[in-house]
This record gives C-alpha cells, structure tokens and sequence, in this order.
C-alpha cells in the first residue's frame, strides 16, 4: 500500500495533491501556532504563578524556539525539512525536559502520543510507529533510570505503574494514527481513481470522438441521428460535409429531401416508406449539391415504440461518386473487352482454317518429299519437318489458349468409359513415342467419368505430348487411380523431372525450363491443361523428382454407366484402302493425294462432293475424307451425309479442319466422324486412316 507520504508534504515540496496538500499545510500551521501558543501561555502563567520555579519552562522556551525555526523554514517552502524538524525536534525537547524534571511522572512525557500523531499524519504511518519505538524506549529508559537511582524515584511499583500507563497510551496512539492515516489513504487513493477515471475517460471520449471524425473523412463515412417525432436530424461533420451544409447543422427530413436529386426523389421516398414499416433501409441514390450531382449510400436502423410506430433511426451516409464512377468505366472497360473479345473470335475462326490451309499443305508436301530425296538430303528434310511440327503446335496452341482466355469455350458434361479415351490417346502418340525409342503405355480400368470428353481429351493430349518431350529414356505410363475418393489420370514419366522450386511456374504461359529436353513446343501445352482445368473446375497434382522423372494427375468427377457397348466388323480391308478425298484448295488436294498415293492408297480426289459422286459412281469408298469448309457454302458434313445416304451410315469418315470450336467437334463426335486439324501429320493421318478402317466401337443405349 501507497503511504501517505506519498499524498503529502513528505513527497516533495510542491503541491503533490490538491485535496491532500490543503489539509496537510493547515494542520501543520495550526499545530505550530497551537505550540508555539501554549509555550507561551505556560511561561507567562510560570512567570506570575511559581516564578520560583523557572526550570519547569525550560521545555516551554525551546517549543517557542522550534516553532520560530519552523516559521522561517516555512516561509521559504521548506515544509518537509518544517515537518521533520517539527517532529524530531518536539521529541527531544520532550525527553530531555522529562529527564530533568523526573522521568515517567514528568507531565511533559504525556506529549509522547502527541509527536506520534502529527508524526504519523504529516509523514507516513511507518515514522508513527517509529517515533513511538523511540519513546517507549524512553520511557523504559526513564523507568531504569529510577529503579538505578540515577532519578530521583518514591518507590519502583509507582515508577513501574507510570511508565506502564505511558507505554500503552503511547502504543494506542501509534494504532490510532496508523487507523487514519489508511483510512484517509484509502478514501483518498479511491478519490484520485476516481478522479483518474474521469478524467481518462473524458480524454478517450474526446479521442475517439476525433478518431471516428478522421476516419469518416477517411471513409467519406458520415453519421447521423434522426428523432422522427420531433423531425430532427443531427449530423456528423463529415455528414455534413457530403451535403454541402454547413458544420453543425441540424436538419430535418425536408432538409435532406431538398438535397435529393429530383430523378431520384420518389425512389427514396419509397425506401424510406418501407423502412418505417420495418424494411432494412439501405439505399443508393444520387444527391444535387449546387450544379455537382453526387452518389451516396444511406443505411439506417429504425427503433420502435410499444406500439409499433417509428421513434427514432441512426444511420450513416457514404459518399460512393467515386465507386459509381469507377462502376461505369469498368463497365464500359468489360463492354470493350467483351466487344474486342468477339472480334478476337471471329478472327480466330477465320484465322484458323486460313492460316492452316498453307501450313498444311507444306506439311503434306514435306511428307511426300520425305520418299524422294536423295540420301544425302534427309536430315535436311526432316529439320525442316521438324520446323513445320513446331509451327503447327504453335499455331494450335495459340488458337486454344486464346479461346480459353476470350471464355469462348463453353464445357458440355457427358459420362463416358476413360478406357476409349485413353486407348485412342496411346495409339495417336505412339508413333512420336517409338521414335525416340520410348514406352508409351496405359493401364486400364473400369472408371466411367463426368466431365467434358473434348476439354479433357486436349488435357491429357497435351500431358502425353510433355511427358514425351522431357523424357529421353524408359517410357511414360498413363493411368486412371481412385484417390480420396476421385478418379485421377495420372501421366508419369522417366524424363529429367522439375525442381521443387518451379512446380508451380510450369503452368505459366510460353513458360519453358531450361533444359534442351524440354525446350521444345510452344511452351502453352500445360498453359492449356491449367485453363481449361479451371474452366472444368477439376484440380491438378504434380509429383517430381529432379533425375527421376514427373507425375501429372488431373482429378476427374465419378460418372454413371449409362450404355452397353458392342462391336461390329467394317466391310474395309485392311492396307491399301480405297479413299475417297474432297479439299477445294487446291495446293492441299494435290499435297493430299500425292501423299495418300505415295503410301500405296487409292485416292479419288475431288473439290465437291458431287464431283465426288461422279467419281465413285457405285462402288463405294473404304474411308471418306472431306475438308471441313468447302467452296460454294458447302461443308464436310453435307458431304458425309450425301455419300452415307448412297453408300450406308457406317461408312468411315474424316473431317479434317483448322477450326477448333468445341461445339463443331462434338457435332463430329455425335455423328461418328473423326477429326484431324490442319495442319496435317502424316504418321497421325495414317492412324486415322487405320481406325477408321478396323472395327469400330458403337454405343446402344
């Protein structure tokens, strides 16, 4: 506990406390006259009385002494050095008049319990109980002393009974004085507390109420209170300074009304209609402030009496001109987007079949070139192979991704076996996978999945096709798995593996390592993978070891079996096959036939399909293989159609097109026609052609 010195004049020698210096400094100057009074009054009453007697005011002079010295010291501030020499001095004259006068029966050594006291109350509880050590020492002294005869004693049992009486009197001084001064600390430290509380609590008031004004202007957040039956509204300032009133003001409902621009006017008057039949008000409306139209945003809560009517509302009032102009342009910004985004499509689709036309052609010419060359010509002739290739995975790349991009690709869910889809994936990427040497294997498994079969046939196309690329021995297995509870087509390779710190940089766009293995390719394959598994909303895992090779897994949803399936045989032999080919431009029908000639087929090749049927005349074809987009507004599927009419609907047909919208390819998918996109590989359209001629898998629901 805090002693009283600590609230009084012990602590320094400026005001400390008000409340407790007040009382201190009276008490003192009260106590010094008093003193100084009495010892004045004694020697003149000595003087007249029992002048005889002059020793018994040697006491009394010193007291006048002291208190002089306390006067002087007191006049110069110094009233802590006033109330210790006070309480030391007023001790020592005591005991030394009572060791003159006689000890314990002295009158003087009653003033004991009276140094106790101020000691006590103008210094500290502690210097109490000290200065009532010191006298019961004395009196004990004093008690010795008479019992020795070293003081003139009557008899031991009185000098005993005196200094006894003089002990506990002094003793319950000490307790007294200990009493109050707690009591009064403790009143007083509950006082200051107080007093702290308040005033802290005032200064939080007044800095929080200045916090919430910064951060309303920060927030160009106002509040506002509204008494609805006196029709008052008081306003923050910042409230006010979004209506353009003046600080202060104090508005009504007309008052806001006036500021409310007039298109706007009956909207919120309904608004605020609905909230005082207990609707949330919450509302955005524009408001008129001079020539300057601005937004805000009102919301209020509406308190209610017993019977139901609106009493009063508090509420907050945002300035929101700059969101709703940042709204707009942003609207007008997705409008342009979405308008150029268009355009971009249109441009694709025609980029697509005008820019594959010539690459494959080129492609095909290569690919007929490859048989004619000298010896000495064949590496010549496989780079610039090699540069075709990379130019069409480019070209295909950039077209996907900038569908996926443009959201011009809408997934069609459909359930079907994983099986078909990944025995047909190995059999396309087998050939590239055999020329490096390479394993190309699947394990099969009886998942039926739901998802997009087009989106994810381009997926794992693309996985197979990175795996092959980074891996320069062993092989690549694909696999579906069952995980947490999901099928997972994994793709694992032997290849070089991807470090830990660019697993996730991979999936980038034109992002490629640095290895030769894999500097190949347009560097958008798993770009697409990333995209197009957003769009599907499937994840995808990567597991790599740096020299160990990697781990693909794209998650799949469970799908239900739906149709049995069966086989029937094609009439088609197998090897050299009877073609018919329809291409109205005519370097990619030249390029055509000499390649499908050179590979031993029969070709009959027309730019229509009626010029077509004139060819064939009633024997029909093995395999059809028609352009998509055809002269005179004619299509593939027109010419698939007239020859499946004449010659039966299970005629194998190929579609070959540089368009890569999904729905189109779906069409082709439902219709029983494969698809081949410009521009052309040779290996792959001879993959087409031997699938298309082997018997063919057909679903019966």
């Amino acid at each position: 506990m805090i002693q009283l010195k600590d609230l009084s004049l012990h602590a320094r020698d400026e005001v400390d406390n008000p409340t407790s210096w007040e009382l201190s400094v009276d008490f003192l100057k009260y106590g010094i006259a008093a003193m100084s009074i009495s010892a004045c009054s004694f020697l003149i009453i000595l003087h007249f009385v029992a002048p005889d007697q002059g020793m018994r005011g040697i006491g009394s002079i010193f007291f006048v002494l002291l208190g002089s010295i306390a006067w002087a010291l007191m006049a110069r501030g110094k009233f802590r050095l006033v109330v210790y020499l006070m309480a030391t001095g007023a001790w020592v004259i005591i005991t030394a008049v009572s060791i003159v006068n006689g000890g314990v029966r002295t009158p003087m050594i009653a003033a004991y319990p009276l140094v106790i006291l101020t000691a006590g109350w103008l210094i500290s509880a502690r210097s109490a109980w000290i200065a009532s050590a010191f006298s019961i020492a004395a009196t004990v002294g004093f008690i010795l002393a008479e019992m020795g005869g070293i003081l003139p004693m009557p008899t031991a049992p009185v000098a005993i009974r005196y200094g006894m009486v003089q002990i506990i009197i002094i003793v319950l001084s000490a307790l007294l004085i200990t009493f109050l001064v707690r009591a009064y600390h403790s009143r007083l430290v509950e006082l200051r507390n107080a007093s702290n509380a308040l005033t802290q609590r005032t200064l939080d008031l007044e800095e929080s109420k200045a916090e919430l004004q910064r951060a309303q202007a920060v927030a160009t957040m106002g509040s506002w209170s509204y008494d609805i039956t006196q029709n008052v509204i008081k306003l923050s300032e910042e409230t006010c300074r979004i209506f353009g009133f003046p600080e202060g003001t104090t508005g009504s409902y007309d008052t806001y009304m006036t500021r409310v621009y007039p298109p706007d006017l009956s909207a919120v008057k309904q608004a605020w209609q609905a909230a005082l039949n207990g609707q949330v008000f919450d509302h955005e409306h524009r408001i008129l402030i001079g020539k300057s139209v601005r937004w805000i945003r009102q919301k209020a809560e509406i308190a209610y009496a017993p019977d139901g009517t609106a009493r009063s509302a508090i509420g907050i009032t945002q300035d929101i001109t700059d969101r709703k102009r940042n709204e707009a342009e942003l609207v007008a910004a997705l409008s342009a987007a979405e308008a150029a985004n268009n355009a971009k499509s249109r441009f694709l689709a025609a980029a697509s079949h005008d820019l594959r036309q010539p690459i494959a052609a080129l492609s095909l010419y290569v690919g007929v070139l490859e048989n004619r060359v000298l010896p000495a010509d064949v590496t010549l002739v496989d780079h610039i192979q090699e540069c075709v290739s990379s130019l069409t995975v480019l070209l295909t790349d950039l077209l996907d991704i900038s569908k996926l991009d443009a959201g011009a690709v809408t997934p069609m869910q459909s359930d079907f076996a994983i099986d078909d889809m990944l025995a047909s994936l190995i059999s396309v990427h087998a050939v590239e996978a055999s020329i490096k040497g390479l394993r190309l294997s699947m394990r099969r498994s009886n998942a039926i999945v739901r998802t997009d079969r087009q989106l994810l046939l381009r997926m794992l196309g693309n996985l197979i096709v990175n795996a092959v690329h980074c891996t320069e021995h062993g092989g690549v297995l694909v696999a579906c798995r069952r995980h947490e509870g999901k099928w997972w087509i994994e793709v694992w390779d032997t290849g070089v593996g991807i470090p830990a710190s660019q697993t996730t940089i991979v999936f980038e766009e034109f992002r490629q390592l640095g290895d030769d293995a894999r500097n190949r390719g347009s560097g958008l394959g798993l770009a697409i993978v990333a995209k197009a598994a957003q769009l599907l909303g499937l994840q995808i895992r990567l597991l790599s070891r740096v020299g160990r090779g990697s781990m693909f897994a794209i998650e799949v949803p469970i799908g239900r079996a739906t149709a049995t399936v069966e086989r029937f045989t094609s009439p088609a032999p197998p090897g050299r096959a009877r073609i018919a080919l329809v291409e109205d431009n005519p370097q990619l029908l030249n390029a055509l036939t000499m390649l499908l000639e050179s590979e031993g087929h029969e070709v009959l090749a027309a730019a229509t399909g009626n010029a077509l049927m004139a060819q064939l005349g009633n024997k029909a074809p093995d395999v059809l293989i028609s352009d998509y987009r055809l002269a005179e507004a004619q299509t593939g599927f027109e010419v698939i159609a007239m020859l499946r009419n004449t010659f039966g609907n299970e005629l194998p047909a190929i579609i070959i097109t540089g368009d890569t919208d999904l729905a189109l390819v779906r069409s082709m998918a439902d219709r029983g026609i494969a698809v081949h996109y410009k521009p052309l590989k040779i290996e792959l359209l001879q993959a087409f052609i031997r699938e298309s001629t082997e018997p063919l898998v057909v679903m019966k629901s």
